[in-house]
């Protein structure tokens, strides 16, 4: 800026005696371009936090439904390989021996293993 305004002068374009308002016309351009700076750029950098912020909560709120979305199903798939299981067993078993050991299992006794042994034994 200095050396344009300084061979402005040297070839006669623009006369010595303005040479002192330079200074204060260079603050001003700065000033101005701080300012244009700042309303350009600060302004969508402050819309991209807030919604890069926006978007952190809602991943994280996505991704706690899909984790429990994804426990309740491991849940439910364990639940049903065990039905599975123990329908097999009862088709396996003669009829009264596995009707009174899926009683006894369901009803959650601590002694139901020994008595579901018993039963199998009895039947062999």
């Amino acid at each position: 800026m200095w050396w344009w305004h300084d061979q402005a002068i040297a070839s006669g374009f623009l006369p010595a005696s303005r040479g002192e308002l330079l200074n204060f016309g260079l603050f001003a351009l700065f000033v101005s371009q701080a300012w244009f700076v700042l309303t350009k750029f600060a302004g969508p950098l402050n819309r991209l936090e807030r919604l890069t912020t926006s978007l952190d909560r809602r991943g994280k709120k996505r991704e706690e439904e899909l984790t429990t979305l994804l426990e309740q199903r491991v849940k439910d798939s364990v639940a049903r390989a065990l039905t599975k299981e123990r329908n097999r067993l009862m088709q396996d078993m003669p009829d009264g021996v596995g009707g009174r050991s899926l009683v006894i299992q369901n009803s959650g006794s601590e002694g139901a293993q020994p008595l579901i042994q018993k039963n199998i034994q009895r039947t062999q």
